[in-house]
């Protein structure tokens, strides 16, 4: 006999009696097991279902056991292993639920050390397949769950108004469903045997290429969401010889490493939306063209308009008559000069305001012919991109501005300078004109005053939301504001 050994926390039922039964049941306590008994009689089957949980299984076959109803038991109800203690030849064990549960069959006469052996393989062998089992269930588990996906996304790709398809690294393609012969003419087959030139333009292509590139470079640098999506539209070949725009959504494959082995996407067709782009570019295109003929008209007749005007004012008996066409050619020059800047603008909306000034404010000096160097503009003009409709009344405001510094802040032939000043403020634009002129007469009310420059001024500067403020001391200064919105 083996002398007492750690305790294994194992549990063997011996299906056993008599003194054979007590002999066993001693050496395997010896040897660290727990042993639960039972009598191998008629009650054998309700005993085991009661014995609780177990390891090993030993059945003695003197004991005149009822073997094969026992080992269904053991086998099917218990899921132990089984081992005979036998006497002499080998015992028939052909039963099928015997041989289910069977792990071995040890004779009596063996030393206790073939014994204790027998149960340890047993046992563990019966735990690696259990162990083998669980795997095998867990395996197929996820091969049905795999074949369940791969159905569900096949149906659903086959049946999708898309086309969902799949590239390597050579921009192969190595999958595509059968929408694409709804969309390009092309079955599955031909797809696959295409090589990338026969399936996109060149353009296309090139582009397709450098975002293939650049996004390998990004996945093997690590930077930024690897698994956004990306957006490309190309142009497709269909088989019957045109082209049709699609919309590719697309993101990359990646292997258990993280190494990029190709692309996968889905394409929409988008090819009414590029006609309509294309007609909206058209009528865009036709409509610019359109207000760039009338803005050249515009000018030209305003253009025409001075032109008249200035020989009226040539032919003129009277001075103030001759200073009113003045004034009003200088309005008109204004406004001829904001459509020629729209019109080598390019845009009918918009116009920088700071060069709108700055030329009508040069054009005025000019205008007035005045002696060289005696009077001095100086402008301070901040960049402003502004509505043109707003540029309008700024500029009439400054034409009116600098023609009265011009007419009456430098009398008999004094020198002196007028500043043009532009800046924006919050929601406000503000216009500043001064000179260091002779400035206004003593008790000189703006509100008040009757001279039609004036009133267009405060006119204007109420349709621009705006205010009108004048300050004369050692000279006059007008601060015209308005909302740039």
């Amino acid at each position: 006999m083996f002398g007492t050994r750690p305790v294994r926390e194992r549990t063997i039922i011996l299906l056993s009696g008599g003194n054979t039964g007590t002999q066993t049941a001693t050496l395997l306590e010896q040897n660290g097991f727990r042993v639960v008994t039972v009598s191998p009689g008629e009650g054998a089957a309700a005993a085991l279902r009661e014995a609780g949980a177990a390891d090993l299984a030993i059945i003695d076959l003197d004991a005149g056991a009822n073997v094969p109803g026992i080992a269904a038991v053991i086998g099917s109800e218990m899921d132990l292993p089984l081992l005979l203690l036998s006497v002499g030849s080998a015992p028939d064990v052909s039963d099928a639920a015997l041989q289910a549960a069977l792990s071995g069959i040890v004779a009596k006469d063996s030393a206790p050390a073939i014994l204790i052996a027998s149960i340890e393989t047993a046992i563990g062998l019966h735990a690696a397949l259990v162990k083998e089992r669980a795997r095998a269930a867990e395996l197929e588990r996820t091969q049905k769950e795999l074949r369940e996906s791969e159905e569900k996304y096949r149906f659903l790709a086959e049946r999708m108004a898309d086309i969902v398809w799949t590239l390597d690294l050579n921009l192969k393609t190595t999958y595509v469903s059968p929408s694409i012969t709804r969309i390009l003419g092309f079955t599955q087959e031909e797809r696959l045997r295409q090589e990338v030139g026969e399936i996109m333009t060149p353009e296309s292509l090139g582009r397709v290429a450098e975002l293939f590139t650049s996004e390998a470079d990004r996945v093997k640098s690590g930077k930024g969401d690897i698994d956004r999506p990306i957006v490309i539209e190309v142009e497709y070949y269909h088989k019957n010889g045109t082209t049709v725009w699609l919309e590719n959504t697309v993101k990359p494959l990646l292997d258990e490493g993280g190494v990029l082995t190709g692309v996968y996407g889905v394409s929409r067709d988008i090819s009414e939306r590029k006609r309509w782009e294309a007609s909206l570019s058209s009528a865009l295109d036709e409509k610019g063209a359109l207000l760039r003929e009338l803005q050249h008209r515009v000018k030209n007749s305003l253009t025409m308009i001075g032109s008249l005007v200035n020989l009226e004012a040539e032919r003129a008996s009277g001075e103030e008559t001759r200073n009113v066409l003045g004034e009003l050619r200088g309005r008109i020059n204004t406004l001829s000069n904001l459509y020629a800047m729209l019109f080598s603008g390019g845009s009918a909306r918009e116009v920088r305001l700071d060069r709108y000034l700055g030329e009508i404010a040069h054009s005025l000096l000019d205008a007035f012919s005045l002696s060289s160097g005696r009077i001095e503009l100086r402008a301070s003009l901040e960049e402003i991109t502004i509505d043109s409709r707003k540029a309008s009344s700024f500029g009439l405001i400054l034409n009116e501005l600098v023609t009265n510094a011009l007419k009456h802040a430098f009398p008999d032939g004094r020198a002196g300078t007028v500043e043009v000043s532009l800046t924006r403020e919050g929601g406000e634009i503000a216009l500043e004109v001064r000179d260091d002129g002779a400035g206004m007469p003593p008790g000189f009310d703006m509100e008040k005053a009757g001279g039609l420059g004036l009133l267009l001024v405060n006119m204007l500067a109420g349709q621009l939301g705006g205010e009108v403020r004048l300050e004369s001391e050692r000279g006059t200064r007008f601060i015209v504001r308005g909302k740039s919105g």
